[in-house]
């Protein structure tokens, strides 16, 4: 081959490997995007489940209230949350964010319902230890749905 025809099949191998390297980089961005936006989930879903527990405990209807409110707005925040993760090229996230969270809400709803109905303060299960395998389901804080349906 001529040394010309060597040359330009040389510049060609360059700027391949210069595109492979950038295509690196791209998958890189998007995992360290994806590990904040999980590590930012976690933390909405630990406050909106801290403002469940307050507002189960809580007597007063008015600071119920407030707890409630608090939680609706850390779901607008994890839905957002959601939807940026879902919008990230091969993040495995395959469902609906607002359907996801409004299961959540509900849930947190009506565990707090039936602990201000109960009176007791809610027997969250920690006394005889018979429920420590935890069973997969699609909410994530443990609140049976089907408890009211039976």
């Amino acid at each position: 081959m001529s040394p010309y025809v060597e040359n330009k099949m040389q510049d060609c191998r360059r700027e391949l490997e210069r595109l492979k390297s950038q295509l690196g980089m791209e998958k890189y961005q998007h995992i360290e995007e994806l590990r904040i936006l999980q590590l930012e989930q976690k933390k909405i879903e630990a406050r909106m489940q801290e403002n469940k527990r307050k507002a189960m405990s809580e007597k007063d209807p008015a600071k119920r209230a407030k707890f409630l409110q608090l939680i609706e707005e850390d779901s607008k925040l994890l839905e957002a949350n959601l939807k940026k993760q879902q919008a990230i090229p091969k993040s495995g996230i395959n469902f609906d964010p607002h359907k996801h969270v409004s299961e959540m809400i509900e849930g947190m709803k009506r565990a707090i319902e039936r602990s201000s109905r109960g009176g007791s303060g809610g027997s969250g299960g920690n006394g005889s230890g018979s429920n420590r395998k935890k069973q997969p389901d699609s909410n994530p804080f443990g609140e049976d749905d089907n408890k009211d349906n039976t």
